[in-house]
C-alpha cells in the first residue's frame, strides 16, 4: 500500500456489498460508533493535514457512501487520542461515546498533566471540559439516570477508570 488509509465502511445487517462512508485521499479514521438513533457515526482520526504528525480529532458521518463528514474537534487544541502510562498500568485510546440524548459526544484528552473528560456537542461543535483535578480519567462510559429529575444535563452519568500520581486506578462514577 503506496498511501495511508483506514476507513469506516458499512454493510447491511442482512449482508451487501460494504460501502465505504468517510473520503478523502489521505485518511487514517477508527474507533467508529453509532449513534442511538442510527443516523450517524462518529469515528477518532484525521486527514494527514500536517502529513506525518497530524493529530487525531472526532469526526462525524452519515451512514451514506464516500462523503468529507464534520470535524466536531477542529476549533480545540485536544489531542484526543493521546495515551497515559504509568509503572502500575496504561491505557490506550478508546473511541467518543455518545449522551443518552444523541446530541454529543463524550470523550477523553490530556490537559495541563491530566486526563479529562470532554464534551462536544453536535449542534454546534462546541467542546467543553466536563473535569478538572489532577488525575487521569479513561474509558467513559454512560448511562441516563433512572430519576432525572435529581441530574443537570438531563441525567447524565459516568463510570470511568480514574488513577493519579500516587493512586493506583480505580472505577468512579460521578454526575
Amino acid at each position: 500500500d503506496l498511501a495511508w488509509r483506514s476507513d469506516i465502511y458499512v454493510v447491511a445487517a442482512d449482508g451487501g456489498p460494504a460501502t465505504r462512508v468517510t473520503g478523502g485521499k489521505e485518511r487514517l479514521f477508527r474507533h467508529p460508533a453509532w449513534s442511538p438513533d442510527g443516523s450517524l457515526i462518529p469515528v477518532m482520526g484525521h486527514r494527514f493535514e500536517a502529513l506525518g504528525p497530524t493529530r487525531d480529532d472526532i469526526w462525524v458521518f452519515s451512514p451514506e457512501p464516500v462523503q468529507d463528514g464534520r470535524n466536531l474537534t477542529a476549533g480545540s487544541d485536544l489531542f484526543v487520542d493521546a495515551m497515559m502510562n504509568s509503572d502500575l498500568f496504561g491505557f490506550g485510546e478508546r473511541g467518543p461515546r455518545w449522551s443518552p440524548d444523541g446530541r454529543s459526544l463524550i470523550f477523553v484528552a490530556p490537559v495541563e498533566g491530566s486526563f479529562e473528560l470532554w464534551r462536544s456537542r453536535l449542534e454546534d461543535s462546541r467542546v467543553e471540559r466536563l473535569t478538572s483535578g489532577q488525575h487521569m480519567l479513561r474509558s467513559p462510559d454512560l448511562a441516563a439516570r433512572l430519576d432525572r429529575s435529581a441530574s443537570h444535563d438531563g441525567g447524565l452519568r459516568v463510570a470511568a477508570i480514574r488513577g493519579t500520581a500516587t493512586e493506583p486506578p480505580d472505577i468512579v462514577s460521578f454526575e
